[in-house]
């Protein structure tokens, strides 16, 4: 903690008695916190309490977008054909729902990549999950 607080310009002290509980943070310490860690001021500011939740929507679309930044570019491609292959389309029946396999559907949009392009993909993704198995991340 005397890390962070070094590097976010807070005293020791005050990063104990918010994280204790025994103080309420200010939303300067949370952007100072926010600052030091890396971390978006909003979502700071909102973990905090300073600011109203997300609707559960909008929470889900910023999840959506920050994990599929951290996609490899054409497996981001791949996802996106998908998703326009499916616009205009404003609900699945459950039935049809149930039925989808979007793994395959997905599948079949990296099957048009060359090869050498899918088994890197495959690499990557293996090595991603073998790291969230394993609670490690790079």
């Amino acid at each position: 903690m005397s890390e962070l607080g070094r590097r976010a310009g807070v005293s020791h002290a005050s990063i104990s008695l918010v994280t204790s509980g025994q103080q309420s943070p200010t939303a300067d310490f949370c952007v100072k916190i926010a600052d030091a860690l890396d971390w978006s001021k909003e979502d700071t500011l909102r973990l905090a309490g300073i600011l109203d939740p997300l609707p559960p929507e909008v929470s889900e679309e910023r999840e959506l977008l920050r994990l599929f930044r951290d996609l490899d570019p054409q497996l981001r491609l791949a996802i996106l054909q998908t998703v326009r292959s499916l616009q205009g389309i404003r609900t699945v029946p459950q039935p049809l729902a149930d039925s989808i396999d979007f793994p395959t559907v997905i599948w079949n949009e990296l099957e048009k990549l060359p090869r050498s392009d899918r088994e890197e993909l495959r690499r990557r993704f293996v090595a991603r999950m073998e790291e969230e198995k394993t609670g490690q991340t790079t």
